[in-house]
């Protein structure tokens, strides 16, 4: 067997609340195409580094000849210096993928997960004024111009969100394309994974939260993937979601903590992001 390509040699590496879920999916199904468990967090978080690269190469042993590309999804290494550096000492060719959302759309999903998990009883409009760290998550520019100065350009994918929403089957297409594996459009077919979901009760969304983080805590990822793919403990824990859109008005109250940083990143990628402006 060739050990070559038994370990990562791909990374989506964020933002969060960009569909990786849904991707999991689709590189999951994709014959060439080797992923462990998603979020495995290995290389921004000090406790899973600290477990060391045996720990993590464990993860990996089950990837074959056939599988030309082998990676995992860790959407919050996109935010973590120290992630960049060690992904860097690991593989400095490493492949890496980054999707990018409206900030104003991605820090209102990533608000009602915080909120339905327990984590803020803040309002949206109130936590845009008062959680720097919720903000931080829609600035885009000083975290890929990080991992710019470590990577060579050619191996660093940056998609936009609106692409995946407008034309899924050329979303994947491209990632195919970088990661040189066979395009399979019907992968575009399978449905969506995270749906908009609340929990039936709010305590249900605190417990699911804290039982995620103890199973990483334990490294107890295969029981997690588990849980998160069961459909009895989704129905248990959680119900479809009405629509919660912002309004323009709102969003165009919003975009001032970030038009500075999107003109910014929109010139260092080269991707037309003017519509969010």
């Amino acid at each position: 067997m060739n050990t070559d390509i038994k370990y990562p040699n791909f990374l989506f590496i964020g933002a969060g609340k960009t569909g990786s879920k849904w991707l999991t999916k689709i590189l999951k199904a994709h014959p060439q195409v080797f992923v462990a468990s998603i979020d495995m967090y290995f290389f921004d978080r000090d406790i899973n580094y600290s477990r060391g690269l045996s720990w993590y190469k464990s993860f990996f042993l089950n990837a074959k000849n056939s599988h030309i590309a082998v990676g995992e999804l860790s959407h919050d290494y996109l935010y973590s210096k120290p992630a960049a550096k060690r992904i860097y000492k690991y593989n400095k060719d490493m492949k890496l993928i980054i999707n990018i959302r409206n900030p104003v759309d991605l820090c209102f999903s990533t608000h009602n997960a915080e909120y339905n998990g327990g984590l803020t009883d803040l309002t949206f409009n109130d936590a845009m004024t008062l959680n720097d760290d919720l903000i931080s998550q829609g600035k885009y520019y000083e975290n890929i111009n990080f991992y710019l100065q470590y990577f060579d350009r050619k191996n660093i994918l940056i998609l936009k969100y609106d692409e995946l929403v407008n034309n899924k089957y050329e979303f994947i297409r491209n990632i195919f394309e970088f990661l040189n594996v066979i395009n399979i459009k019907e992968l575009g077919d399978i449905p969506a994974y995270n749906t908009a979901k609340k929990p039936r009760i709010k305590i249900l969304g605190v417990i699911a939260k804290k039982s995620a983080n103890l199973l990483r805590k334990f490294n107890l990822l295969s029981a997690l993937s588990f849980f998160k793919n069961n459909s009895f403990v989704k129905k248990l824990f959680f119900t479809k979601k009405k629509s919660n859109i912002l309004s323009a008005d709102d969003k165009k109250k919003l975009i001032k903590y970030f038009i500075d940083d999107i003109k910014k990143t929109e010139k260092l990628t080269g991707l037309n992001l003017k519509n969010w402006y």
